[in-house]
């Protein structure tokens, strides 16, 4: 498994308040996807980037200065991600999830070629907890 500093995320699921998270260093705790849940990432212009089939797993990272959440990819979708983020760099990326778009503009600077996608979702905990909570179907509480 992957080793990164990462934070526990204690709120409201396990301690059942707001504000509670440990920071440490571990193992990241990847979820594999719902079974019945749905996730493409398009470009601006409806060309495709992945599908579910090209995450393995998800995880949650928050502290205090960002949230995000981790896609673990598979080799083809390490591969398919280079390969249409090259082709697309200065493109808009959108993430649909359950045929609804959650999140909008991240903008493509340059070609991803790794087989995790991090995505930032700054300072928005609420979105961040929501969009992770749909994606596992809580499996990780």
């Amino acid at each position: 498994m992957k080793k990164i500093l990462c934070v526990l995320l204690l709120c409201a699921v396990v301690l059942g308040c707001c504000g509670c998270s440990l920071l440490f260093e571990d193992e990241v705790n990847e979820i594999p996807l719902a079974e019945n849940v749905t996730v493409v990432f398009l470009f601006e212009d409806g060309t495709e980037c992945l599908e579910k089939e090209h995450i393995e797993s998800v995880s949650l990272m928050v502290s205090e200065d960002t949230n995000q959440i981790a896609f673990f990819l598979t080799d083809e979708g390490s591969r398919v991600l280079a390969e249409t983020t090259a082709k697309n760099i200065g493109k808009s990326l959108e993430i649909h999830i359950n045929g609804e778009t959650r999140l909008r503009s991240v903008i493509i600077q340059e070609e991803i070629n790794d087989t995790v996608f991090l995505l930032d979702m700054g300072d928005d905990y609420d979105e961040c907890v929501s969009v992770f909570d749909i994606l596992t179907k809580n499996r990780y509480s």
